[in-house]
């Protein structure tokens, strides 16, 4: 991933950023964290042959705004409306067009890989370490369809994309309101990676700082401010004898729950942004932390990436990328707001939230020790 991020940062951010360590840049900084994590995305899902076509960049991230957009309009359509109209919204109509697009571009990769789709084993894995690759052996016969794949492929760089270009951007928003932390959380980055590189499971596993930044700025801007959202197919009576009818839709209030003021650590009061509330006062590695404080960890308190058996798959590699993407960034770069402006204030559809995305950001390059 690391690879990839170096080029993906050269590939999105301005030409001026790597020329001039005076000069400050405004940047759309959630667009352009959403561009940089497609491609890291992209290499982990389609291998590095194939991560940087530029047809599949653009794709994923239309497929990802279309199908928001389709779906914050059809949330105020009755259900049984919904078909009739749904083909008549612009974004549902382009959301067509890029499923048919990553269709056909991963039916060529499988096809320039010469891949039997009844007949692929675990042993090809070398070759294709990618997730395209796994999808395919552990699919069944009649799920290694390109629409299949295609579909489950679109779905997932949905998921990889879009919540985590949503932390990272509101972690830096944090930041830039807390400037004083910058430092702290690149001493910290300086004193695990060696020469700023070198980034593996294991330096990303000691940044306890870091983790510390992300569950406080997670639990004060969460992605969804409900988990577990589901649908009944059939009446149910609860053990206090309250009858809930089909199609009633229960969730469990993540967010009320990790900002329960009996809950939250630390001296700070809880309605207050503490990014080190998190780490032990002396910054020592505790099995607390590696159990119940690191960003990827799920609790009863806890939810933003579920819990039990339906916590998500995906955190462990979603915090390692954050991290990653976070640390390059800070120690490459001065974040501010511009003059005057302060914290973009967030705004909920429905029961997601977002910040402002028409807000932006001063960056700099940062000037070395030594310049």
């Amino acid at each position: 991933m690391e690879d990839e991020l170096d080029f993906a940062l050269t590939a999105e951010l301005p030409k001026q950023l790597f020329e001039n360590d005076k000069q400050w840049i405004t940047l759309d900084m959630n667009h352009t964290v959403a561009r940089i994590i497609g491609r890291v995305s992209a290499r982990v899902f389609l291998g590095p042959e194939h991560c940087r076509n530029e047809q599949w960049l653009n794709t994923t991230a239309e497929y990802t705004e279309n199908l928001f957009v389709t779906g914050t309009i059809l949330r105020f359509i009755p259900r049984l409306l919904r078909p009739w109209i749904a083909p008549w919204i612009p974004s549902y109509k382009r959301l067509q067009s890029n499923m048919s697009t990553a269709r056909s571009i991963i039916d060529d990769i499988l096809r320039s890989r010469q891949v039997d789709r009844d007949e692929l084993s675990c042993e090809d894995d070398s070759a294709f370490p990618d997730m395209l690759t796994w999808m395919m052996r552990a699919a069944q016969a009649k799920e290694r369809d390109v629409e299949d794949i295609s579909q489950r492929t679109l779905l997932l760089s949905l998921s990889s994309i879009h919540t985590t270009a949503l932390t990272i951007t509101q972690a830096l928003y944090d930041l830039c309101q807390h400037p004083q932390y910058f430092e702290p959380l690149r001493e910290e980055v300086a004193r695990h990676v060696e020469g700023g590189r070198n980034w593996t499971k294991e330096t990303v596993d000691k940044l306890h700082k870091m983790d510390s930044l992300l569950r406080e700025s997670q639990r004060l801007n969460p992605v969804f401010l409900l988990t577990f959202n589901r649908i009944l197919h059939s009446p149910i009576t609860l053990s206090d004898g309250t009858s809930l009818p089909q199609g009633t839709r229960l969730a469990v209030a993540s967010d009320a729950l990790v900002n329960d003021i009996t809950r939250v650590p630390g001296a700070s009061a809880p309605d207050m942004f503490s990014p080190f509330r998190y780490v032990d006062s002396d910054d020592s590695v505790s099995k607390q932390h590696i159990g119940k404080m690191a960003f990827h960890a799920t609790t009863a308190q806890n939810m933003a990436f579920g819990y039990g058996k339906y916590a998500c798959p995906g955190r462990f590699y979603a915090a390692a990328e954050i991290k990653l993407v976070i640390g390059h960034l800070i120690t490459r770069y001065d974040f501010k707001f511009p003059d005057g402006a302060k914290r973009p204030k967030n705004y909920t559809v429905d029961t997601d939230m977002y910040p402002d995305l028409q807000a932006s950001l001063l960056m700099r390059k940062r000037r070395q020790h030594g310049e």
